[in-house]
């Protein structure tokens, strides 16, 4: 048995959460995946909390939550995680202390924080979520170890069989609207509407205030805006729409988004930017275009043609079945015991 410990002091601004918010969907990614890493591994038999902006002291789901005031009783036989932060980890008893870089985690990055010189300090191991994580870290960055394990999906999208008949030419856009949303928008304006007017892409954001002021005649082009919902309500809107689009950004370093919509039969369409054409097998669930109006053009393809749309649907449910939480959680037990 392991006993883990994630920090998580991204900012003073972050919120205090607990396992209660997730299923509510409202947490960002970085927060969803710790607490449902923590939470399975503690179903496998292990020991795991998180301490973040908390005042007091919970347990949920089997984890324990507590103040990051509290590390400093962290002891010397739990493998410490920090999520993205070097300095979290400085000043810890535990022998085994590990970075999960969530974030693009380059030299210049270290420096501007003022974390290169406790990355030699402390010399953590290194767990990121892609290869394009990887690819980005600086081989000079003197981590102790590095080791690539893809986040988990949840079991609120893997759930599903492949449905019979094609859904309604609906379009997905699930994420903060600076990571290119713009190109989205040209890309449906451009290359989609006119050719399929009946067709509607649902923009699905944390807050509507991150949307771009210039959108009042997004209605008139069938762009309608949902706002955030819980995980469960996002699967069942992803088994109702055709497509998700969705072009990725260079601090995307996984995709939380991509790999839940594959996973309940929706194709993504994507462009060869950060993470993305890790969760998309170009072809095979979706498509890697080349540009904002290859974009287009690959999103109509699937909202109309029903034996392409077919095809990458059941490619997608079958593949996500080893996706899962409880895989990766494995993997982690196995990064665990070479530490």
């Amino acid at each position: 048995m392991f006993e883990f410990a994630f920090i998580h002091i991204r900012s003073a601004q972050l919120a205090p959460y607990d396992g209660r918010d997730f299923e509510r969907g409202a947490v960002s990614g970085t927060e969803a995946v710790t607490m449902r890493l923590a939470e399975v591994l503690v179903q496998r038999g292990h020991r795991a909390s998180i301490y973040n902006n908390r005042s007091s002291c919970d347990e949920v789901n089997g984890v324990t939550y507590l103040p990051l005031e509290e590390t400093a009783a962290i002891g010397p036989a739990t493998i410490a995680v920090s999520n993205n932060s070097v300095t979290a980890l400085d000043g810890l008893s535990a022998t085994r202390r590990v970075i999960w870089g969530h974030l693009d985690l380059r030299l210049a990055r270290l420096r501007k924080r003022r974390e290169l010189l406790t990355v030699l300090r402390v010399r953590p191991h290194l767990v990121v979520p892609s290869l394009y994580s990887a690819r980005r870290t600086h081989a000079i960055i003197p981590f102790r170890s590095r080791t690539v394990i893809e986040h988990g999906v949840e079991e609120a999208f893997l759930k599903y069989e492949p449905l019979l008949e094609p859904p309604a030419p609906i379009a997905i856009f699930a994420s903060q609207p600076k990571r290119n949303l713009d190109f989205v928008i040209e890309a449906w304006r451009s290359r989609v509407h006119p050719r399929l007017p009946s067709a509607r892409l649902h923009v699905y954001v944390p807050t509507r205030d991150q949307l771009p002021d210039d959108r009042d005649d997004w209605a008139d082009v069938g762009i309608e805006i949902k706002g955030s919902v819980s995980k469960s309500e996002l699967a069942e809107n992803f088994r109702a729409a055709r497509v998700m689009i969705y072009p990725g950004h260079k601090e995307e370093t996984f995709c939380n988004a991509a790999a839940e919509a594959i996973a309940t039969g929706l194709p993504v369409v994507t462009m060869d930017i950060g993470a993305l054409p890790e969760r998309v097998r170009d072809g095979v669930d979706g498509f890697v275009a080349n540009s904002v109006e290859d974009m287009g053009d690959r999103a109509l393809e699937i909202l109309t043609d029903d034996a392409e749309w077919a095809r990458m649907h059941r490619a997608g449910i079958h593949v996500s079945r080893e996706r899962s939480w409880d895989v990766r959680a494995s993997e982690w037990e196995r990064a665990a015991a070479r530490w």
